[in-house]
């Protein structure tokens, strides 16, 4: 049977029109309304290629949309667009496309930090919209959960997910994801405790942050769920070890210090 699964973080959404050479002709809508604060308008330099990001506010806190592998963006930053806007035309930029394999791939995700710059040691092209520091949810699952009840919201329908792994790491002050998104705060939050645990998805989308009793000097694994095969397969190499045993990774450390704001800086 199936071993392991590996999440994509988005859905992509082949063409329906092409011209006489196969290039998609297919327009590309904005899922919501929102501003649109940030457009690459440079094939490279990005394994999305040409893209488009779409802030919406929806009472939560910020979500963004991305619109990525397109050809042509039509919009400018900082311009308000309406649910159904044309946005741009669909492509085939990015890594690993080519004219056949041409689709959109959207994401809907959540921002794990607004120091990005200061998590990377360095500038990033793409301020803190990179892919490493947005979060994407599970959008075609949403839009099934949206489909079946008009009342579904992003944080009741994060709440019905089960957590694959859980971080305790030392409180110090509110986490600024926490002030960003003020329902992941579970718990009693005005008791003193000397740690928060957060709880992640298998894909690294948080879920819930509580109090702790535990004394930690440093993140540490509190919980993984129990599999048949190495913790690597599903946690995107942030997790070692198999069964009950797990441990953060190298890069499972540095992926928890994006909400922890404790950076470890590149050295000159």
């Amino acid at each position: 049977g199936i071993i392991a699964t590996r999440f994509h973080e988005g859905l992509d959404i082949k063409p329906t029109k092409r011209d006489n050479q196969g290039n998609p002709l297919d327009e590309i809508r904005a899922i919501a309304s929102g501003e649109v604060v940030h457009i690459n308008k440079n094939s490279g330099g990005s394994s999305y290629g040409k893209y488009i990001v779409i802030k919406h506010d929806w009472g939560y806190g910020p979500f963004y949309s991305l619109y990525a592998h397109l050809s042509q963006a039509n919009v400018e930053l900082g311009q308000r667009v309406l649910r159904d806007f044309p946005i741009g035309v669909m492509g085939f930029t990015g890594v690993g496309l080519n004219r056949t394999r041409a689709h959109l791939h959207l994401e809907l995700c959540m921002l794990s930090t607004e120091n990005f710059a200061d998590w990377l040691g360095a500038d990033p092209p793409h301020r803190n919209f990179d892919g490493r520091n947005l979060i994407g949810l599970d959008v075609a699952s949403l839009y099934q959960a949206v489909k079946a009840s008009n009342d579904i919201t992003i944080p009741n329908f994060l709440e019905s997910a089960s957590p694959y792994f859980k971080v305790a790491i030392p409180r110090k002050k509110e986490l600024e994801i926490t002030k960003r998104y003020p329902w992941l705060k579970k718990g009693d939050h005005d008791i003193q405790s000397p740690s928060l645990e957060i709880s992640f998805t298998d894909s690294g989308i948080p879920l819930s942050i509580v109090p702790s009793h535990r004394q930690v000097t440093k993140a540490t694994l509190t919980y993984v769920r129990t599999t048949r095969s190495r913790h690597e397969h599903y946690t995107r190499g942030r997790l070692t070890g198999s069964g009950r045993k797990a441990s953060l990774t190298k890069s499972g450390e540095k992926f928890i210090a994006l909400f922890t704001n404790e950076y470890t800086k590149s050295k000159t």
